[in-house]
């Protein structure tokens, strides 16, 4: 309640399947990559509500894995969403917890990215808001959690291929890494 998602879905022994507006395994990782609770107004400031910046809700269908041993996972396919051609996109995560223990990797895989649109005809104004092709984000998150001590460290790595460059073979990397730890004193968490 709250969080923005709407869906049906079914959920039982085999897992969890839904469709509707569903965040993405990116977005379920924010909570360890982001525990200061950084925002727009903030983030300018800490600076890691930066690497949040392709976690969204999609109009998606997704399967959710029952845990077995400590492990979970999730795939999720968005179709386009009026951006282009061939505008879907992909999504899949790993979860791991034990013992105060955890890691989760996330990755999303996207042709034709967030709010592009492939350029049709000659207008002047006609210049798409990205220029992204192919867009591939990976995520890790690995860290400790034992209700007092807390800490984490993420590394997130995007690659986009480029269009409408001057340079056919045009690539964007960013490699990004944030870390944090907390101590909770009762209900105080100095941070």
């Amino acid at each position: 309640w709250g969080n923005k998602q709407s869906f049906v879905g079914l959920k039982g022994g085999f897992g969890t399947i839904r469709a509707g507006s569903l965040n993405s395994p990116l977005k379920n990782t924010k909570d360890n990559v982001n525990a200061w609770e950084s925002g727009k107004f903030t983030g300018n400031v800490l600076e890691i509500s930066r690497m949040a910046q392709r976690e969204h809700r999609y109009l998606s269908a997704r399967y959710d894995s029952p845990e077995f041993a400590g492990f979970s996972g999730s795939v999720q396919y968005a179709p386009k969403d009026n951006s282009g051609s061939n505008g879907e996109s992909y999504h899949v995560g790993l979860n791991y917890q034990n013992s105060g223990f955890f890691a989760q990797y996330a990755g999303l895989f996207q042709r034709y990215g967030e709010g592009t649109k492939k350029m049709e005809g000659y207008y002047l104004y006609n210049i798409p808001s990205l220029f992204v092709e192919k867009l591939q984000v990976h995520r890790l998150v690995g860290g400790y959690d034992n209700n007092a001590l807390y800490a984490s460290v993420a590394a997130q790595q995007q690659d986009a291929k480029l269009y409408g460059t001057w340079s056919a073979n045009s690539h964007n990397s960013q490699t990004e890494v944030a870390a944090t730890v907390a101590y909770r004193f009762g209900n105080v968490t100095p941070r």
